[in-house]
């Protein structure tokens, strides 16, 4: 059994079209060793790591550092530069401007994410990222809701927070928009539920940065 780095497979699939497949993939590997005049095939099994692995294993935890936390690097004519502190900004594109929030009118649109606290667990809605001055540091602002996504509302005020944040490689990208404690909003269930939506965000933010190598 292999585990795969989880941007992988939304990439991946991204490229397949009508030939999408699931998390588990049986790719065909094979090496050549010219010196000795060998080389063998292997076929096995890879299992792309999940959020909601994550939520039930340590281990893949743990995997998904190890994978996802060296910082971003660009190459020029095979020469790396800004090798620990490349200036990415994940708020624009060629194209323009990437949007973290979502529509006040669609609760599905938003990123959502729960931590543990002492009064028991939280829930948080995602409604923007901003650059900051300071190199790969954002503003996220979030703010409090319940668990069925509507705004929680202490007399009369809605709880908003600005969290700074240095985002410098995939997996602190991938912990600023929840981590493994992503939540999505479910209009059949009417309440949030768990998601990749945090690891889906990242594969579709590094395909929208196409000059960048992550």
């Amino acid at each position: 059994m292999t585990r795969v780095a989880p941007f992988m497979m939304y990439w991946e699939n991204s490229a397949l079209d009508d030939d999408i497949t699931a998390s588990t993939k049986k790719p065909i590997m094979y090496a050549f060793l010219e010196k000795y005049l060998a080389g063998f095939v292997l076929k096995t099994a890879s299992f792309a790591i999940t959020n909601q692995g994550m939520r039930e294993s340590i281990w893949d935890r743990r995997m998904m550092w190890k994978m996802t936390n060296p910082k971003w690097i660009t190459k020029e004519l095979g020469k790396t530069i800004y090798k620990d502190n490349f200036p990415l900004d994940i708020t624009k594109s060629d194209k323009g401007t990437i949007y973290y929030g979502g529509d006040p009118e669609h609760k599905e649109s938003y990123l959502y994410y729960w931590i543990d606290s002492r009064e028991g667990k939280k829930y948080y809605r995602i409604n923007g990222i901003t650059k900051t001055k300071e190199v790969n540091t954002y503003n996220i602002e979030v703010q409090e809701v319940n668990a069925k996504g509507n705004p929680k509302v202490i007399e009369g005020k809605r709880i908003s927070y600005n969290i700074t944040k240095k985002i410098d490689s995939n997996y602190t990208f991938w912990e600023a928009l929840g981590g493994y404690q992503s939540l999505e909003f479910d209009k059949d269930q009417e309440k949030l539920i768990d998601s990749e939506n945090s690891i889906k965000t990242v594969a579709e933010t590094a395909s929208k940065i196409k000059t960048i190598q992550l």
